[in-house]
């Protein structure tokens, strides 16, 4: 071959190098947004397909490789009842450096008829885009389906194969047992979204959806799982405008339900009986729980090799599982018959009254018990007004209850002691005491009173008269039951105020000895601002000089062009934010108001405008508030305190009688706690 027929072959074989280059930047450029744009997917998925009419499909609508999902509209379910849903869950999984974002929003169906229906798409806007699903077809036959994977076919011709030593293959593993079926294993290939959304199902359920005002209604959160997992809550449910009572303890405890042939462990995370302060649409929030649970991989289980202490061969996943929100309409009491002196109590009740002693002195002490007996909201049964006779002396009543708070409705007794005094002897008749309230069950008011109360009263007091002793001296009863009894009990007093100083010094000798290690910090603190600021001084450093980095001129603050200030101003900038106050003027001013409305919206409003102030956000809705509070590491505790106090206030804002609290203790602990989120 001659060397111009190389030189000509070679240069040949460079072009078509450089041809193929340029083909595939070329093909990369432009396909780089197709690919982008598919990476995005947005299916409609039915499990399963088929099914009897009174059975379940689950329907997942599944959003992959997108980063953020609005506005999820679901389809109408013309042919269908939805049973549980909407069930919203995300996951992220990371494989080979590759990161893949899912989001899937579940329902569980059930079909109106037989026949082949349709399972039409929904809509969401993806990252700014528009996007629908495709539509499914399930197949809906009069008898249920048995739901049991097929046997492998034994008779396989084919089996035969893997024993011909020509292949130089084992026969396959048999499959793992368990008692959940495959629930534990997964599979290579296997959608994990829509694994999860087999195994795992977060349900609430209540008693009723609407209710009358200060109707109880029970709300109950299950967990349905086919696998072991672990839960913990993201976000708690809030029950804003409702008085809750919890009616069981969570735990551990779990009981078997089957569900579309299933079978689940079903564990109860909150049963909660609520009563409504107010009339309207009430919100049930949702509940979010993070699940945290472990798959065994298929292959690996089905080897004869498996080893169940390696890793390898598990498949770890954490998924946020999120309950619908639910929609209490809660009816306002009729306005028609509804008695002058109803403070608010909805339920059925007796009402009884009578007196310690039938008989009793000029002046003297005598207690009216009047009990409120049965069944309903308690937290709104109020002294009932007792019309006392001329000549009688009444003292405010005190309360005593006696509840049963885990059933429902609430039921017990209420008793309220009346303290009076009569100044005139004779027959003393206490007219009957009246009560009303609001019937549920006759959706209508009635008014019960007790009978007349009558007692004699002497022209002379019936208190005990002085004791006299042998030597003709009166010693008053009162001083016999000190000398017996009190003065055994001062003497115990005593010594163990003996003790209690003791302690006391030992712990105030401490709280100095930390005091001034804290002062010497103090101190040394102020001593290194001090030369700090002298070096500055020296050297002339100017604040305003600091370069700001380029494309953040904007976010840079507007500092003094001056040196630093003198050494004690310095420190008496330090000190004032050190005692710098909380701003809860409203509260303050409304603190000693008539209304105590007034001052726990005011209370309420500073506390909004204080997580406003900490956050930086313009919306001052609580729940987002609390939430970007917790994300930047606030202190949980504290903002728990928080949200109960706000609930407090919500129930005294709509309670239309006197909320008997203490005010100044919860400022003070209102103000504790903001100056924690500092």
């Amino acid at each position: 071959m001659s060397i111009m027929t190389k030189n000509i072959q070679h240069f040949t074989g460079r072009v078509l190098i450089h041809i193929r280059k340029s083909a595939v930047c070329f093909a990369g450029f432009f396909l780089l947004p197709v690919l982008t744009i598919f990476s995005q997917t947005f299916n409609t998925t039915a499990s399963p397909g088929k099914i009897g009419k009174n059975q379940l499909t689950v329907v997942t609508y599944e959003i992959g490789g997108a980063g953020s999902v609005q506005n999820f509209q679901a389809p109408q379910f013309k042919d269908w009842e939805v049973a549980s849903g909407p069930n919203q869950s995300s996951y992220t999984s990371s494989v080979n450096g590759t990161v893949t974002r899912r989001t899937a929003i579940s329902y569980y169906l059930q079909p109106k008829r037989t026949g082949r229906l349709v399972v039409e798409g929904a809509r969401a806007q993806v990252d700014g885009k528009q996007l629908n699903s495709n539509s499914t077809i399930v197949e809906v036959l009069a008898k249920n389906v048995d739901e049991q994977a097929p046997q492998q076919n034994k008779s396989d011709p084919l089996s035969s194969l893997f024993d011909d030593p020509l292949f130089g293959q084992d026969a396959p593993a048999q499959e793992p047992e368990n008692v959940y079926d495959d629930a534990a294993y997964i599979k290579a290939g296997e959608d994990l979204n829509r694994k999860i959304n087999q195994v795992l199902l977060l349900k609430v359920t209540t008693s009723k959806n609407s209710c009358y005002e200060g109707e109880p209604i029970m709300a109950t959160y299950k967990l349905y799982a086919r696998v072991d997992v672990e839960v913990g809550f993201n976000k708690r449910p809030s029950f804003s405008g409702f008085s809750a009572f919890d009616m069981e303890e969570p735990s551990q405890s779990y009981v078997y339900e089957t569900l579309n042939g299933k079978k689940f462990k079903v564990y109860t995370i909150r049963k909660v009986q609520l009563y409504p302060l107010q009339s309207g649409t009430l919100t049930l929030d949702p509940v979010e729980l993070e699940c945290k649970m472990r798959f065994i991989k298929y292959e690996a289980a089905a080897s004869p090799n498996f080893d169940p202490y390696n890793s390898s061969n598990y498949l770890n996943t954490q998924y946020a599982l999120k309950s619908p929100a639910l929609n209490i309409a809660v009816l306002p009491l009729p306005t028609e018959g509804r008695p002058a002196d109803f403070k608010g109590a909805v339920g059925n009740f007796s009402i009884n009254a009578l007196t310690n002693s039938t008989e009793t002195g000029k002046d003297d002490a005598t207690t009216l018990q009047v009990s409120v007996r049965g069944s309903g909201n308690f937290s709104l049964v109020q002294a009932p007004v007792v019309q006392w006779p001329k000549g009688v002396e009444a003292y405010d009543p005190s309360q005593r209850d006696n509840l049963i708070k885990s059933v429902m409705p609430v039921a017990g007794d209420k008793t309220f002691d009346y303290v009076f005094l009569s100044h005139a002897p004779g027959t003393l008749t206490i007219p009957a005491v009246k009560f009303s309230y609001f019937d549920i069950t006759a959706k209508a008011y009635k008014t019960i009173e007790t009978k007349p109360v009558t007692i004699q009263v002497a022209a002379e007091s019936k208190r005990p008269k002085q004791d006299t002793d042998e030597a003709g001296a009166n010693w008053p009863l009162i001083f016999v039951a000190i000398a017996k009894y009190v003065l055994p009990l001062l003497a115990a007093g005593l010594v163990l105020y003996v003790l209690f100083s003791f302690f006391i010094r030992r712990k105030r000798k401490q709280q100095h000895s930390e005091m001034r290690a804290m002062e010497d910090a103090w101190e040394r603190v102020l001593n290194d601002t001090k030369q700090q600021a002298t070096i500055n001084q020296q050297n002339k450093v100017v604040i305003g000089e600091i370069p700001a980095v380029d494309g953040d001129e904007k976010y840079m603050p507007a500092f003094s062009q001056a040196p630093l200030n003198e050494t004690a101003t310095s420190t008496e900038v330090m000190e004032e934010r050190l005692h710098e106050p909380s701003n809860l003027l409203q509260s303050e001013a409304a603190l000693w108001m008539p209304d105590h409305r007034v001052f726990y919206q005011a209370l309420k409003n500073d506390m909004l405008q204080a997580m406003v102030m900490a956050t930086g956000q313009a919306s001052a809705n609580k729940t987002a508030l609390l939430l970007t509070l917790q994300q930047r590491g606030a202190d949980v505790t504290a903002l728990r305190q928080l949200n109960s106090i706000m609930d407090e206030c919500d129930a005294a804002i709509y309670s239309p009688v006197h909320y008997d609290a203490d005010r100044q203790k919860t400022l003070d602990e209102v103000r504790f706690l903001l100056k924690a989120l500092k």
